[in-house]
């Protein structure tokens, strides 16, 4: 993803509060399931622009989920998002090619 849409301040902000998931749930997030995903809750943000990533700070409320990075029996966390989508076919530097670019995200 480019960076000024990683780095939007409105995407950004979404961010905030964000609930958390262990991984990626195979069967998505939505109102119904959160609660039966989420471990905890996004609490600060902020952009590395350096590094080319965004930097989060997280409250993990769930005693399995605290057990399992701790233990670093899993290294993933999630924060479910929205994105608008360009159909624009390119390389990137490093050779991958892809079919489209991100053109918004909103945290959800």
């Amino acid at each position: 993803v480019s960076p000024d849409v990683l780095f939007d301040a409105a995407s950004m902000a979404s961010l905030l509060g964000a609930p958390v998931t262990l991984g990626h749930p195979p069967a998505g997030v939505s109102p119904e399931t959160w609660r039966q995903h989420s471990i905890g809750t996004v609490i600060d943000v902020r952009a590395d622009q350096e590094s080319g990533v965004l930097r989060v700070k997280v409250m993990i409320s769930d005693a399995a989920a605290i057990d399992a990075v701790t233990s670093r029996k899993i290294e993933e966390l999630s924060c479910g998002y929205s994105a608008g989508y360009e159909p624009q076919p390119g390389v990137t530097t490093g050779g991958q090619r892809f079919d489209g670019v991100q053109t918004s995200r909103t945290y959800n």
